[in-house]
Parts: C-alpha cells; structure tokens; sequence
C-alpha cells in the first residue's frame, strides 16, 4: 500500500517593526517586529501549495516570540494592514507547478496520439495492430494482415480484457498484445476501420515498421 507523507510548514514572507509596543516579557519599547510567515502544505519533503499566511510578534532585545491575538486590538490590526504587502515565496507552489507540467505534457501527448491515430487510420498498413473497445464495454486488438482494394484480413486477439491498460500492460509484458494470441483470420471490408473509427472506438493504433503485403 502506498503512504503518502504529508504535512504543512512555514517560512517567513516579511517583516515589520511595531516600535510602539511594549515587549510583554522584558518590557522594552522599539524592540519588536511583525514576522508574517505563509504556510504551505507539503507531500514528503515536496512543498505542494501556500495556502495561509500567520503573524508572529517578535522582541530583538529578549528574543521571545508571542502569537497574535484578535485581543490585543492595536497590534492585530497593524498585522491585518500589512501582512497584504508580503507575498508566498514561489517554490512553495512547486507541486502545482509540476502537477500543471505533466498536466499540460498529458494534454499534448494526448493530442499527438490523436493526430498519428486519425492519420494510421486512414493509412492502414499490414503489420497495424488497434487497440479498440467493443460493444460490450470491453477491449480487444486485432492486427492487420493483408490489405485488398475492397477487403482485408485481419486477425482478431482470442482476448478480451475489462480496462484498456490491459491491452498493452504499460510495458510489462503483461498485457493481451502478443503475436500468440492472434491465431484466427477474419476478412473484413476496407471500410472497416473507418466505421470503428467514426463510432470512436479506436484507442490507438500501434505500428511496426513492417511493410504491406503485396494484393
């Protein structure tokens, strides 16, 4: 089971000096500051999204730190006047940048298979295996054997699979996509991919280089 580590940290984003407050600790007067800190969540050590920003007073003479509080009227308000001056640090908006990255590669990429699909489709070669879904909701692949002018010979896959990543197995081997599992020749009409085609039941088209067999 995978566990994701995650939690929240801050850094501090600015600071003011509240030269007419009183130090409650030592007592000292023009010894304090405002430190606006924003907080961002974070998975492992990966900073995900600022999402908060908080006010610490501190004293340069006694080096005590106290927390804001809505009671102590005169200093909170100077906190709510200027914590809009500081701004969160970028690299705490790293995850969604990253996030918006492989969104945007994912995009692309997926446009690009779309493009070379629409183009295989009305090209077939011998040797094209398609990954398509069927009527029942489940996929399968066939693999293009000889090409006529009207006709071709197709080999459909002896398997069915429920999830389309199951079709190739990422890489795995695992996947329904290999040359023993295409053992019965069906001839099917040329418009047969163009029919599938415009139902949108193409996935993706898969093509090896090999030449067409001749007519």
């Amino acid at each position: 089971m995978l566990l994701l580590y995650t939690g929240h940290s801050s850094t501090r984003i600015g600071t003011e000096p509240i030269p007419d407050y009183i130090c409650p600790y030592c007592s000292s007067s023009g010894t304090l500051e405002l430190q606006i800190f924003s907080r961002h969540a974070h998975v492992y050590m990966l900073p995900l999204l600022a999402y908060a920003k908080i006010g610490m007073a501190h004293c340069n003479r006694c080096h005590n730190n106290f927390t804001l509080s809505e009671n102590d009227t005169e200093i909170y308000s100077q906190y709510l006047k200027i914590k809009g001056k500081f701004w969160p640090k970028l690299w705490q908006f790293s995850g969604v940048f990253i996030i918006a990255f492989f969104a945007c590669l994912l995009v692309f990429s997926s446009g690009v298979n779309d493009k070379q699909t629409q183009a295989f489709a009305t090209d077939p070669q011998a040797g094209d295996v398609y990954y398509i879904k069927l009527e029942n909701k489940r996929y399968t692949t066939f693999k293009i054997l000889v090409i006529r002018a009207a006709t071709m010979d197709v080999a459909f896959n002896n398997y069915e699979v429920d999830n389309s990543s199951g079709l190739d197995g990422y890489g795995s081997n695992k996947g329904i996509d290999k040359d023993e599992n295409y053992k019965e020749v069906t001839r099917v009409p040329r418009n047969y991919i163009r029919d599938l085609d415009e139902a949108g039941n193409i996935l993706e088209i898969k093509r090896y280089g090999k030449p067409s067999l001749p007519l």
